[in-house]
């Protein structure tokens, strides 16, 4: 099967003409609440041209955020901001994702980094109700690696709540047979195409 990628900043100008027949699909962030004690919101740099580029060439797409958020308040925040953010498709099915991993780069402690995990899971499941109730006709699933829901979040809390599942598990089986997507790469190669990319599959499709 062709792999779903996913795309930020980091991919750079990403050239979809050139890699569009070879997807099946893309998962474009758009931003991220700030790792240190500010916890700024900001819009990936990337984002408005890899949803008009998806749009444009007729790519499948869905969307995901980076939260680090610590309190409700700042889940509603969060919320409000994805919503207005893409408030164009407020009445599509659209479906977004919350990445929730560790917030910091080497070396550096994020703010979320040390939180409990059953509060990490409500705070997760607390910005997921806040944007589903304002666009109900939105799908939001949670982003993890296999090892980081096993520690870091209430797996439990997670199936029991029908939360849909993007897990990301390189170079082995799932673990588990509850996922929507499988990330299985991270160096996964486009021909052409400058760089390496993440690649997916759905759940109960072959990978090559």
């Amino acid at each position: 099967m062709k792999p779903i990628i996913d795309v930020s900043k980091h991919n750079g100008a990403v050239n979809w003409e050139l890699i569009k027949d070879q997807i099946d699909g893309a998962i474009i962030r758009i931003g991220y609440r700030g790792y240190g004690s500010e916890g700024n919101i900001v819009e990936d740099l990337q984002f408005q041209r890899n949803d008009s580029e998806c749009y444009y060439y007729g790519i499948p797409r869905e969307y995901y955020y980076f939260p680090t958020d610590l309190t409700v308040s700042e889940c509603a925040e969060s919320a409000i901001w994805i919503c207005y953010l893409l408030r164009a498709y407020k009445d599509l099915p659209i479906t977004i994702w919350l990445d929730s991993e560790k917030a910091a780069p080497t070396g550096v402690t994020g703010r979320s980094d040390n939180m409990r995990y059953d509060k990490r899971t409500n705070l997760l499941l607390t910005l997921r109700d806040f944007i589903k109730t304002l666009y109900p006709s939105w799908e939001v699933g949670i982003y993890c690696a296999y090892y980081w829901l096993k520690a870091n979040l209430d797996e439990t809390v997670i199936r029991e709540n029908n939360v849909p599942l993007w897990l990301a598990r390189y170079n082995k089986i799932p673990g588990l047979d509850w996922y929507i997507y499988w990330q299985y790469s991270n160096n996964g190669a486009l021909k052409g195409a400058d760089g390496c990319f993440d690649f997916s599959v759905r759940n109960g499709e072959e990978i090559d």
